[in-house]
């Protein structure tokens, strides 16, 4: 049932179009479940060179253990959780809560030489690419 109320709470009177979007705004994401459950996306930069992939997440504020890097299938995830306490008054800007970044690579790379490094609230992830097959000449005999 409670998908089938309205998601704003207010009646839109002020013909004002700033005031009646940021009202909607505002009661929308009450109901978001990621805005209960403390959900964001840190920044991720994906830089190609010539014989790696690297990775860059801005992540301050969480202690490597609270990472976790994952690469399966050609899927590089990395995800954990910032934690903050806070109390009922003040004004707070930080993100708090759970997060994953996916990056899908070229199956190029070598997933066993992966290395990663977390140094003042930046994540680097270096992927190596893996050395391709020579070109080789055959002679007919």
């Amino acid at each position: 049932m409670r998908y089938m109320t309205p998601f704003f709470t207010r009646p839109l009177a002020t013909h004002d179009l700033f005031a009646d979007f940021g009202t909607l705004l505002k009661d929308f994401n009450q109901d978001l479940p990621v805005a209960k459950h403390g959900w964001f996306a840190p920044a991720l930069d994906l830089e190609e060179k010539a014989d790696k992939f690297i990775v860059q997440v801005d992540i301050p504020g969480m202690s490597k253990e609270d990472i976790k890097i994952d690469f399966h299938e050609g899927v590089l995830a990395v995800s954990g959780e910032r934690v903050h306490e806070r109390s009922d008054k003040g004004h707070f800007e930080r993100s708090i809560g759970t997060f994953t970044r996916k990056v899908s690579l070229p199956s190029s790379v070598n997933e066993e030489a992966v290395e990663a490094k977390y140094e003042n609230g930046v994540l680097r992830i270096e992927i190596p690419k893996q050395e391709k097959e020579k070109k080789r000449t055959i002679t007919v005999s």
